[in-house]
């Protein structure tokens, strides 16, 4: 299932450097023949990075070779796709405005409409959960004692601050024990208000941040094990939380 919401242009990812994806539909594309069968023509497409964004008005720089073998031409629509990792692909519809040499692959692009289009699964929500016990399996496949606290939550993955429960053994060093990138967390997951505990089996892919002392690390983790129905108990709450916090004015 994917959620498709009308947004300000504002909320689009446009980070200088962003990855975007143009599919360029010919005005013929869609018309009928003299036979009144409508036809439609595979869109063009063209990759490059945003450079900049003057109100809404898009500077592109197309990669080298792609404009030389088939011209962008002004006025022409392009439907700009961009995305935000664990998050959401983002579309927007455009007009080719300025194009700055016929070779050079730069152009200006002045957007009408942006939409969002959310996979329910990549729905991540803030929740705070007590802290539970759970255990860390790191790289050398050790099985430490943790404590965690679930900070954020989607059905692909979670956000949490990890504790480490016990001393790291002589000769360990200040980092033996930490968690890094690859090792596993095992746990129950309780939602709030809910009776009912998931077992999960999480793969750490980011370090966050770390306290301090070296003993507590945020770390954002995506599920390698999770039972189907739990994956879609999760997928329910976190799109119960988002449309509570859009009706509270939190979330665009």
């Amino acid at each position: 299932m994917t959620r498709q919401t009308p947004i300000e242009l504002s909320l689009v990812p446009l980070a200088r450097g962003q990855p975007l994806l143009l599919l360029v539909e010919p005005p013929e594309s869609g018309r009928s023949d003299p036979d009144g069968q409508a036809y439609f023509v595979e869109p063009r497409r063209y990759r490059g990075r945003l450079v900049a964004r003057e109100g809404n008005l898009l500077w592109v720089d197309l990669l080298p070779g792609q404009v030389e073998a088939d011209p962008l031409h002004h006025g022409e629509s392009a439907l700009v796709q961009t995305w935000r990792d664990m998050d959401a692909r983002y579309l927007l519809r455009t007009n080719v405005e300025v194009i700055e040499g016929a070779a050079v692959g730069f152009v200006g692009l002045r957007v009408h409409a942006c939409t969002r289009w959310q996979e329910r699964e990549f729905v991540r929500v803030p929740v705070l959960t007590d802290p539970m016990p759970a255990t860390l399996v790191d790289h050398r496949g050790r099985e430490l004692p943790i404590r965690l606290q679930v900070t954020d939550l989607s059905a692909t993955g979670l956000r949490c601050v990890i504790t480490l429960l016990q001393s790291l053994p002589p000769g360990e060093g200040r980092t033996g024990g930490a968690p890094r990138p690859g090792d596993e967390v095992l746990g129950q997951l309780r939602l709030p208000e809910a009776a009912q505990t998931h077992a999960f089996r999480a793969r750490i892919v980011r370090i966050v941040t770390e306290a301090a002392e070296r003993t507590a690390w945020s770390v954002g983790a995506m599920f390698v094990e999770l039972a189907p129905t739990a994956r879609e108990q999760l997928i329910r709450f976190a799109l119960h939380v988002q449309r509570e916090l859009r009706r509270r004015g939190v979330l665009a």
